[in-house]
């Protein structure tokens, strides 16, 4: 059992809620409701949780280079816990697994959104020593293909030892909301999605008693879903000491974070600036956090950028 190094630790959240229902895919709507409650839960600020100029959050990106880009800026400035989260529409093509954008269809998702072997592979190039992904999305399971372990209830997957841990990491955890065949549910009837409003739940109930290892946050999602008699069962996959880590300091006070079961934003004390650019919608804290991620899109060629602050 471990905290991250929150200092040398990065994240990026990525939500799609809104998909055209000509496209395909019907809307999502908890998708963003999802963002706010592991924004709360992960980065309450100060030493003691994911740093927010290094804590990313992208709500319906336009592109799967949207995300390829967020992701590699991100994978880049961790050292020690890299932590990429997505929830929205995941199809399966032959054994390929596709994340979409607001653009995706069954038939276009090949090129608007962005292939899970790419994911692996940003992953894979980074330096941080444990790396987690967390995919609430159908079919995601098939990130974790491999065989289910008899007593522990994780997938130790061979595919992930030899190609996705490399050097001296420490360790990868994969989990996922939904088995390779599975769909996943868009609601959990109080405000997210079936499976991360579980997780939620489950994230709280493991600080709030003292702290809970990732991997037994996973099985307590797990049995929580059983309970509920959902149509589908998350899956984890591990490697190394991934499944050890504490995603939240249990001594870590909340005092702004909102009950799991009302997903309602707080009004914060500094306000945040939301970059609207041609891949998608980006949310920091301030402006001075915004400045590397613009950056980053002026050196790719992407100039038809444009700022709201909130309340404007």
């Amino acid at each position: 059992m471990r905290l991250p190094d929150f200092a040398n630790s990065a994240a990026l959240l990525v939500g799609v809620a809104d998909y055209p229902e000509s496209n395909g895919f019907g809307p999502v709507p908890n998708a963003l409701n999802n963002l706010d409650g592991l924004r709360r839960a992960l980065s309450p600020g100060g030493e003691r949780g994911f740093p927010q100029e290094r804590f990313h959050l992208l709500s319906n990106p336009k592109a799967g280079d949207g995300i390829r880009a967020m992701l590699e800026m991100t994978s880049e400035q961790a050292h020690d816990v890299l932590l990429f989260y997505y929830v929205g529409h995941g199809w399966k093509i032959e054994e390929d697994l596709y994340l979409a954008s607001t653009t995706s269809s069954p038939k276009s998702i090949e090129t608007t959104g962005i292939r899970y072997q790419t994911v692996r592979r940003i992953m894979r190039g980074s330096s941080a020593a444990l790396r987690i992904v967390i995919l609430d999305c159908c079919f995601s399971g098939i990130a974790t293909t491999g065989v289910l372990g008899a007593d522990t209830g994780m997938r130790l997957t061979e595919k992930e030892v030899t190609i996705f841990l490399p050097g001296d990491a420490e360790g990868v955890c994969v989990i996922s909301s939904s088995g390779p065949e599975e769909p996943s549910r868009d609601s959990d009837d109080s405000g997210y999605t079936a499976f991360s409003g579980h997780f939620l739940r489950a994230l709280e109930a493991g600080s709030n008693s003292g702290g809970q290892e990732l991997g037994a946050v996973f099985r307590a999602t797990k049995e929580r879903m059983a309970q509920a008699r959902l149509d589908h069962t998350p899956l984890i996959a591990v490697q190394g000491d991934a499944h050890r880590l504490l995603l939240v300091d249990p001594e870590q006070p909340h005092p702004d974070r909102a009950p799991v079961d009302a997903p309602q934003p707080e009004p914060p004390t500094v306000q945040p600036v939301r970059w609207d650019s041609p891949l998608g919608m980006f949310e920091f804290p301030d402006s001075e956090s915004a400045i590397s991620v613009v950056r980053l899109f002026l050196e790719a060629g992407w100039h038809n950028l444009r700022s709201d602050h909130d309340g404007s």
